[in-house]
């Protein structure tokens, strides 16, 4: 074959794998350029949103709360001002009280142990309250017996 055929069907193979337009839109991708970029995108100076025209991946990054190549995956509502690498997903500002980790889904143990000691004081107590009433009212019936039972012998003699 002659390198001339060669190249025509080369962009013929270009055409039929890639579409035949160029390129998209301002905000949009895909073979057709039929898919939006995400909303999470952030945009460029002009306040239009960049993406790729292959991929979808956002070309300016994400909008703050957002990370992934296409900003679709929200970063964990336990990051401080829900702040996160837009790689990563890991909290960049540290975690919300009573979480750790690089993406802030532990919760913190210590804090568990203290609810958990706090609840179990309370059902002691109440375990507590509900003996303390019950032997109140079995003195209660036996003196009243007893009572009784001193008034009917006291009245036969």
């Amino acid at each position: 074959m002659n390198s001339e055929l060669l190249i025509i069907l080369n962009l013929c193979l270009t055409f039929v794998v890639f579409g035949v337009s160029g390129s998209c839109d301002l905000g949009t991708y895909g073979r057709n350029c039929e898919k939006n970029c995400s909303q999470y995108c952030a945009s460029d100076i002009d306040e239009y949103v960049h993406c790729d025209q292959w991929t979808g991946r956002c070309s300016e990054g994400c909008v703050p709360g957002w990370y992934g190549g296409t900003c679709n995956i929200p970063c964990s509502s336990h990051c401080n001002n829900r702040t996160c690498s837009q790689q990563t997903g890991s909290c960049t500002l540290g975690c919300t009280e009573n979480h750790t980790g690089d993406d802030c889904e532990t919760e913190n143990e210590i804090e568990k142990r203290t609810e958990l000691a706090a609840t179990t004081r309370a059902i002691i107590a109440v375990i507590a309250i509900a003996i303390l009433a019950a032997i109140a009212i079995i003195v209660a019936v036996i003196y009243r017996r007893r009572k009784r039972s001193f008034a009917h012998h006291g009245t036969r003699s």
